[in-house]
């Protein structure tokens, strides 16, 4: 009876090993999110008409300043920063993408870019799943610990950071050094 209690046990952990191992490999590559010098996924969103949009489609080979948002205080108290970047840069080439992480809410990212004049670069994530494919995690109505990612012209991703709490300056600089 021992002997069949102790084969018992030994082919679970056998069967299961393998599949806790595999998990666990699922889950830091997925958590891991894209990282610098990697090349952006094709991310897809939708436009706040519904029509889906997808990231390459949308900034052709332009370098880009693309950030998820959740229009909380902190996100919208740095509204009017993105709004500047977007007027110093949208003639020198950056395209800017804001994807809103309010779900199917089109109502609270639409008066937003109406009022710091971001019409047509404001977009819904209504599932996450482009803020998952970007940082490797997503939460409704939270931010992602990275949340920002500058793209070369050529979609390589040159910049990971979170937004707000990226000083103002250093934001530019790593513009700067993407539109050289």
């Amino acid at each position: 009876m021992v002997s069949k209690m102790n084969f018992f046990n030994k082919s679970r952990w056998t069967l299961a090993l393998p599949v806790l191992a595999v998990l666990a490999l699922i889950a830091s590559v997925s958590a891991a999110g894209v990282t610098e010098g990697a090349a952006a996924p094709d991310v897809s969103f939708k436009t706040l008409q519904g029509n889906t949009v997808s990231l390459y489609a949308y900034t052709c080979s332009k370098p880009t300043l693309l950030w998820f948002t959740n229009f909380g205080k902190a996100s919208v108290s740095a509204l009017p920063e993105i709004a500047k970047v977007h007027n110093r840069y949208r003639d020198k080439g950056l395209a800017l993408v804001i994807i809103s992480l309010k779900g199917r809410d089109t109502e609270t990212p639409g008066s937003f870019a109406h009022q710091y004049s971001l019409a047509g670069s404001v977009f819904l994530d209504p599932d996450g799943y482009a803020c998952y494919q970007m940082a490797g995690e997503y939460l409704e109505g939270t931010l992602p610990s990275n949340n920002l990612f500058i793209l070369d012209g050529h979609k390589v991703v040159s910049a990971v950071r979170h937004f707000p709490g990226l000083p103002y300056s250093a934001l530019e600089s790593e513009i700067e050094r993407v539109l050289e």
